[in-house]
């Protein structure tokens, strides 16, 4: 393989040597040349293609950035925005089913719930969005009580921690932790 190798590097030189001859420096230059213009003339209809396309996508873009200008230029007035927000917001009359779907979720995780405390409040300021305030005081190793808080908080948006306080008695290194878990349950007035 390495002897027609070799053949085969001898004869193209010999084939380079013999057009130099015959055309020269500046023909072997106008032959290259000659071949460049071909290629690039089978390369255009592509090039071609492919800037209407561009021009295409450009013009779709400049479309939807003038209506994205219009959609701007509408934007809803603060009362607007404030139905809407409201209106994320399930109905108070939904905090029952809340509550039973926590102690579900305690339940399935093995958490129990001895006692609670539990408290509606209604702030003036706030919009006609009421919350719903749940202090349980919980004995559960930390497994348990963060799955039970997760699927509470993936089950209701609405829903957020707002304590969360764990501690570890000294003689128990090993046992249920002793937490508090404070959850606020927020709901549009109706």
């Amino acid at each position: 393989m390495g002897a027609t190798m070799i053949a085969l590097g001898r004869a193209l030189r010999a084939i380079a040597d013999a057009a130099r001859e015959r055309l020269g420096v500046a023909g072997i230059a106008g032959v290259a040349l000659l071949a460049a213009a071909l290629a690039s003339l089978g390369y255009a209809p592509a090039l071609q293609r492919e800037a209407e396309a561009l021009d295409a996508q450009a013009d779709r873009t400049r479309g939807q950035l003038v209506q994205l200008g219009r959609d701007l230029a509408r934007e809803p007035d603060s009362a607007q925005q404030l139905a809407r927000f409201r209106a994320w917001f399930p109905p108070s009359d939904r905090a029952a089913a809340d509550l039973r779907a926590l102690f579900a979720a305690a339940a399935r995780h093995g958490v129990e719930l001895p006692r609670g405390e539990y408290a509606l409040a209604r702030d003036e300021d706030t919009g006609g969005i009421s919350r719903l305030e749940v202090v349980l005081p919980v004995k559960e190793r930390y497994g348990p009580l963060k799955a039970f808080v997760g699927e509470v908080l993936n089950s209701a948006p609405h829903a957020s921690v707002s304590e969360l306080r764990i501690e570890r008695p000294a003689a128990a290194a090993s046992g249920p932790l002793e937490t508090r878990v404070r959850l606020t349950y927020f709901y549009r007035e109706t």
